[in-house]
Formats: structure tokens, C-alpha cells, sequence
């Protein structure tokens, strides 16, 4: 970059739901402050989010045919490159695989920064796969890495050159969060949720990665220790309705309730007593974020690689194949569950099994909710949108 770089462009796929739609909103306000701001998605102009910026949709949709899809990312690279031309680009920014790569390849005379969201090596399962990452990573200027661990991965497996990576966590606007958690929740089924019980909620895309099977088969176990209890998820996705029918198979209707995407999810995380997190694999896990900023105390899956990094950042080179259950310094951490065990007829696995114990734990003993709930209001002060603006500028300011 050369001293005066004034346009920024972001591409994302899209702008509705999911974490990294979150942050590349987010993201927007504080270049707004000192760039001029392009937030380019491949498709819709519809946004979840509120963002600052001029959005830019290209207008090629998605598709299932993999032959289409080849042929929408020559025309969004034809018309991304296009763009840097034409509002005379100094630096773009992408979020997520497709874009990661889009992004390099239209690269031109700007600095291309690349955003790796999630642990890499667990998503690129093809040899082709891995080696459209190696090359989009070995062209970028800078990868932003959303954890140590996501760092840790590109180092190890695609042999990245580690003066390229710098690691910047997801901010929280804590006290935007902590006035909408306290809003009425107004419809009176909802309310009737939440009004009394032992309430357990979960906030995520219902995809095969977040493993909420695990909570559902758990829960089937603690109504009978627990009458009282009750399962909540917030959002969709493509395993919905396999999970409402593994719900239904295991007897639990009426109390597991699937309540769909909210604009405001934190009013119900802040009215539940724990947030259950039960991903086989993250970058970081920004929901965890928003739930310490709710008070909400966490029960994890040590899933590599961003829960520990946020609860027990102590152990973060410890060894992940643990089996005990880890009361940490901001919230509690169980086994990884692993992709297995989506039915009703399966005995529950050792670690669903880990996870049980501990939410008997954690209902008779009201104290860990009070100690958790303390600490998560502590530990989301560490992200502040303030200190990861910092984190951003510096890493322009190293690009110059």
C-alpha cells in the first residue's frame, strides 16, 4: 500500500445470517470512519446486518450445479475485477472460501487480504481442494486468521509463511448487546418458554458442523433427571427438519422448540440459563462472544479451535484430545463431539455422556451460574470494538 489508500472493498457472499456476514458489517463502520467503503455481495441487496458503505451486488446467483458454479465465478471475478478498476481499489478484504480466492485472482494493482473463518484443514477433505487454498494463500498480502488456532492450522498444514498471517478476533459491541438483551420478549408462546425452567439455548446456522444432534440426544436423557427443562434453538438450515424429526423420534416434543432466525437473538440468550455450543469444528465462535455479553454462563464443546481460546486461553497449547471436562477461567468445556450418533436408537456417546453430568452439575449448584455469569461480563471486555479496531488499523498501517 502507498501512504494514501482511500477505497476499500469488501466481497462477501451474502449479508444474511452467520458470523462472518456479522463481522464484515461490523467491519464496515470503522473503515467507513477513515476509507471510502464498497461491501460487495454476489447476489442479494437484502442485509441482516446493519452496515456503513456503499453495497454493491454483483447479481449471479447461486447454484447446485457444480458446472454453473464454475462458470457464476468467472463472471463475478469478470465484473469484481471490473469494479477494482472503476472505483480505483487500494486494498480489499474477503470473507469465506469462494471469496478468498475471487479476491486473488482479481487482485490488479490493490492489496488483497484474505479472512480465514474457520479451521481450514477440516473443511478442504479433497487433495483439489487443499491446493486451491495453498495457492490462494501463498498469493494473498496478508491472511487475517479469526483465532491462534486457525494460525496455528495454515502454518502446519498448507506451510504458510507465518509473517503473513496476523490473527484478529471478532469484536463485540457489548453495550449494544447488553440494551437489546433486556428487551420484552413479546409473543406469548415464547414468553411462555421462558417464563419458568431450567432453559438451555443454542444460537446457530442448524448445519451439520454445529452438531446440535449431540444437544438434542443429551436433552432426551436430562428431561427425565430434570421435568423442568427445556431446549431452545435460534436459526435455520439445511438439517431442520432432521432435527425436529430426531426430536419427535426421541419423545421430546413440546419440549425442545425450534423458534427460527431472530433479529434480536440475545433477548433469549439473556433469559436462558446457559448457552449450549456444540460445533465439531470453529474458527472462533463469535455467538460466544455475544453470549458473555449477555451474562449468560457457556457450557462448550472443546471443538477446535476458538471456544478454549475464549474460555480457558491458558491452555490454549494444550493438547485437544482431552476427555475431562474443563471448569475454566470463563466458562465450561466438555469433550468434542465428533460427526456420529445422528438417531434416536444409539446409546449417548462418551462425551454426550460428559455433557450430561455437567448440566446436573450446573442445575443443582446455582453457584456455578452465578460465578460463570460474573466472568463472562469480565472476559468480553478483552473484545472490545475499540481494542480489534486497534488490531485493524496496525496491520494497515504494516501493510504501507
Amino acid at each position: 500500500m502507498s501512504n494514501n489508500k482511500n477505497n476499500i472493498m469488501i466481497i462477501i457472499p451474502q449479508l444474511t445470517g452467520g458470523g462472518a456476514e456479522k463481522v464484515a458489517c461490523n467491519l464496515t463502520f470503522s473503515l467507513n470512519k477513515k476509507y471510502t467503503t464498497y461491501l460487495v455481495t454476489f447476489d442479494e441487496n437484502n442485509a441482516t446486518y446493519d452496515y456503513s458503505g456503499t453495497m454493491i451486488p454483483l447479481e449471479v446467483p447461486k447454484s447446485k450445479y457444480n458446472v454453473v458454479r464454475v462458470f457464476n465465478n468467472i463472471i463475478r471475478s469478470y465484473k469484481i475485477l471490473k469494479l477494482k478498476k472503476k472505483l480505483n481499489i487500494d486494498l480489499s478484504i474477503s470473507f469465506t472460501d469462494t471469496p478468498n480466492l475471487l479476491n486473488i485472482v482479481t487482485r490488479n494493482k490493490s492489496v488483497a487480504i484474505v479472512s480465514v473463518r474457520h479451521l481450514q484443514s477440516y473443511f478442504d477433505t479433497g487433495f483439489l481442494r487443499k491446493m486451491v487454498s495453498r495457492i490462494t494463500f501463498c498469493r494473498a498480502d496478508k491472511i487475517i486468521a479469526l483465532s491462534k488456532m486457525v494460525e496455528m492450522d495454515l502454518i502446519k498444514n498448507y506451510n504458510t509463511n507465518p509473517q503473513k498471517i496476523k490473527t484478529i478476533y471478532n469484536s463485540c459491541n457489548y453495550e449494544k448487546i447488553g440494551k437489546m438483551a433486556v428487551e420484552d420478549i413479546t409473543d406469548e408462546e415464547e414468553i411462555e418458554i421462558f417464563n419458568d425452567g431450567f432453559v438451555l439455548i443454542n444460537c446457530a446456522r442448524l448445519i451439520p458442523v454445529k452438531g446440535q444432534w449431540h444437544l438434542i440426544r443429551v436433552f432426551s436423557k436430562l428431561v427425565d433427571e430434570i421435568p423442568n427443562a427445556k431446549l431452545v434453538f435460534l436459526g435455520q438450515g439445511e438439517l431442520e427438519e432432521s432435527l425436529k424429526k430426531l426430536v419427535t423420534d426421541l419423545g421430546l416434543d413440546g419440549k425442545v422448540f425450534f423458534l427460527g432466525f431472530k433479529k434480536n437473538p440475545y433477548k433469549y440468550i439473556a433469559k436462558s440459563d446457559y448457552f449450549l455450543f456444540s460445533s465439531l469444528s470453529e474458527g472462533l465462535g463469535n455467538v460466544l462472544l455475544e453470549s458473555m455479553a449477555c451474562g449468560t454462563p457457556i457450557i462448550s464443546s472443546d471443538c477446535i479451535a476458538g471456544p478454549r481460546e475464549i474460555m480457558n486461553p491458558k491452555s490454549i497449547n494444550e493438547s485437544y484430545n482431552s476427555v475431562d471436562v474443563v471448569f475454566g477461567e470463563y466458562g465450561i468445556l466438555v469433550p468434542a463431539f465428533k460427526n456420529d450418533d445422528f438417531n434416536a436408537v444409539t446409546p449417548l456417546n462418551f462425551q454426550e455422556l460428559k455433557l450430561f453430568d455437567v448440566l446436573k452439575e450446573c442445575y443443582y449448584n446455582p453457584e456455578i451460574h452465578a460465578k460463570y455469569k460474573n466472568l463472562a461480563l469480565k472476559r468480553i471486555l478483552d473484545f472490545s470494538e475499540n481494542s480489534i479496531e486497534e488490531d485493524w488499523d496496525k496491520m494497515f498501517k504494516e501493510l504501507n
